[in-house]
């Protein structure tokens, strides 16, 4: 129960910081990869709202802990890539990562404790 209790807290705190960041950092972070079209693309097409902002960010953050995948596969631009700042990519990646571990740690407590409590 304490782990699945630890994961959901880390799993709300990380989420609210990502939101955080989508409206303190998303435009800049943009700025930085003007030419990457999936980038572009998904500014226009998801617009500028705030659920829209942090799901925009969350692809950054995708597309930066992947960068050489997303290089090869056109997502990111290369010279975009190489000028990004190194501490705001390691605070968008970053906090990507610990949300999408949490979840997995969250899934995985809660299938755990189910299946311990539902055995007894």
């Amino acid at each position: 129960m304490g782990a699945l209790l630890l994961s959901m807290m880390t799993a709300v705190v990380a989420c609210l910081y990502m939101t955080f960041l989508a409206f303190k950092e998303l435009d800049r972070a943009e700025q930085f990869l003007k030419q990457s079209d999936w980038i572009v693309m998904n500014k226009r097409s998801l617009g500028n709202g705030p659920i829209a902002r942090v799901m925009r960010m969350l692809q950054i953050a995708g597309c930066l802990s992947v960068k050489n995948y997303s290089i090869r596969k056109g997502q990111l631009d290369a010279s975009d890539v190489s000028g990004f700042p190194e501490k705001l990519e390691r605070k968008i990646v970053w906090t990507g990562r610990v949300l999408l571990f949490s979840f997995i740690a969250m899934m995985m407590a809660s299938y755990f404790f189910n299946h311990i409590k539902g055995g007894e």
